[in-house]
C-alpha cells in the first residue's frame, strides 16, 4: 500500500481528531509511515508529535515529513501549521476528510538533501522538486513559495503548477544559448506532460526520472530531440 493510502486510512480511522505521523525514508531508500500518538491537549483542533519520535528520524537524516490531518477544514495549511512548518524546517503533508486531498507545504527554511543519487517519491523527491532543491543548494535561489501546493492528484494538474512556477520566475532564451544553471524544460514519455532538469555545463544535466535514481545525464540526442523550451531564473539573467 502507497504511503498515502497508510495517511488516508489512519485519518479515516479517527475521523473526530487530527491525526499525525512522520513520512521517512525506509532501510531500502522508500518512503514509509511511522503513525504517532496525538499528544496535543485539543486533539479536535490541533496536533503534536512526541519529540522523542521526531528527534530519532531528523537525527538519522531520514525524515521527509511530517503529516497530520483535517477533519473540519480544508487541506489547506493553517497559519499555526506554517508557522511550525517554518521554525522546524520540515515539510508538512495535510490531508482534509473534507475534500478528500492532499496538500504539501515546504517552508522555505527547508534544507534539501543531496541531489544526486534520491529515488522518486511522489511530491518529495520528483522531476520539480529536484530542480527547486538545486536553486537552493547551487544558485542560494529559493522558490518554494512559487508552487502553491506541492502535491498533485494527477499529472495534468502537476504539469499546470510546474509550468506556471516557471514562468513566475524565469526568462525564456533560445536553447542555443543555453548555459550552466538553466532550466531545461523537455517533452514527456509518448509526449504526454513536461519533464524538466536543470543544465550543469559540458553538455549534461540533471534530473529526477520515476524509474531512476536522480542523475547528471548528457543530453543524447535521445534528450535533444525532447527539449521543449530553456528558461533561466530571473535572478540569473
Amino acid at each position: 500500500m502507497s504511503f498515502d493510502k497508510i495517511i488516508i486510512n489512519h485519518a479515516e480511522s479517527l475521523p473526530h481528531q487530527e491525526v499525525c505521523g512522520l513520512v521517512v525514508l525506509g532501510e531500502d531508500n522508500r518512503p514509509s509511515v511511522i503513525s504517532v500518538p496525538n499528544i496535543s491537549d485539543n486533539i479536535e483542533r490541533d496536533f503534536s508529535i512526541p519529540h522523542k519520535s521526531f528527534l530519532k528520524y531528523k537525527s538519522q537524516d531520514r525524515l521527509l515529513g511530517i503529516y497530520h490531518s483535517h477533519h473540519k477544514a480544508s487541506e489547506e495549511p493553517s497559519d499555526s501549521d506554517r508557522n511550525q512548518s517554518y521554525e522546524m524546517g520540515v515539510p508538512y503533508l495535510i490531508y482534509s476528510l473534507v475534500s478528500e486531498k492532499f496538500h504539501l507545504h515546504i517552508p522555505t527554511t527547508f534544507k534539501p538533501r543531496k541531489l544526486l543519487g534520491r529515488r522518486y517519491i511522489k511530491g518529495f523527491n520528483d522531476c520539480g522538486s529536484l530542480v527547486m532543491d538545486y536553486y537552493k543548494l547551487e544558485c542560494g535561489i529559493n522558490v518554494y513559495n512559487s508552487v502553491k501546493n506541492h502535491w498533485w492528484e494527477k499529472s495534468e494538474g502537476a504539469n499546470k503548477k510546474l509550468l506556471s512556477g516557471v514562468k513566475m520566475n524565469c526568462t525564456k532564451v533560445k536553447v542555443s544559448e543555453i548555459k550552466k544553471n538553466d532550466l531545461i524544460i523537455f517533452s514527456g514519455i509518448r509526449g504526454e506532460g513536461v519533464h524538466v532538469g536543470v543544465y550543469v555545463g559540458n553538455g549534461f544535466f540533471m534530473h529526477q526520472d520515476i524509474k531512476k535514481l536522480s542523475c547528471r545525464e548528457m543530453i543524447t540526442d535521445h534528450w535533444s530531440s525532447r527539449i521543449k523550451a530553456v528558461y533561466r531564473m530571473r535572478q540569473l539573467v
